[in-house]
């Protein structure tokens, strides 16, 4: 998988998903927390994989058009300090998300969107740290905002 691709998937899976895990805890209840838990490791995975396969070609640069009329472009940079980063809120969505899972058990019906915007933050503080334009610095810090306020 090429880096732009990878890098996507570890920003908006969880993003994705947030429906899912809103509308599968009804079924399901607090062990929702566990298919939470399976989107930072995704991330962690291809976070790692992008660093083994680019180490000798950092820093890179990664981007498509995203709105052409304003010549503005979804632009990430892969570096170290980003990829160290980007490990660190990975890692720590991973350990709430396992912490969640044996805290949160009596609300069946709330957790689903307990961790729905628990991916949020993380998708969010995710496209901060590697966000090249302050564009995309904006949206993604403003996410943040909103994700810690839900």
């Amino acid at each position: 998988m090429d880096p732009f691709s990878a890098l996507i998937a570890t920003i908006f899976l969880p993003v994705v998903s947030m429906p899912l895990l809103v509308w599968i805890s009804r079924y399901i209840g607090h062990r929702v927390g566990w298919i939470a838990l399976a989107l930072p490791i995704i991330g962690i995975i291809n976070i790692f994989n992008i660093w083994k396969k680019n180490t000798s070609s950092l820093p890179l640069i990664v981007e498509k058009e995203w709105i052409p009329q304003l010549n503005v472009n979804l632009s990430f940079l892969i570096d170290g300090t980003s990829l160290f980063f980007g490990f660190v809120v990975l890692i720590m969505g991973a350990l709430v998300t396992l912490y969640a899972t044996q805290y949160l058990h009596e609300r069946k019906y709330e957790n689903g969107k307990f961790y729905a915007y628990l991916m949020l933050f993380m998708a969010a503080m995710t496209g901060t740290v590697f966000s090249n334009n302050i564009y995309l610095l904006f949206i993604f810090w403003e996410l943040t905002s909103i994700a810690s306020f839900l």
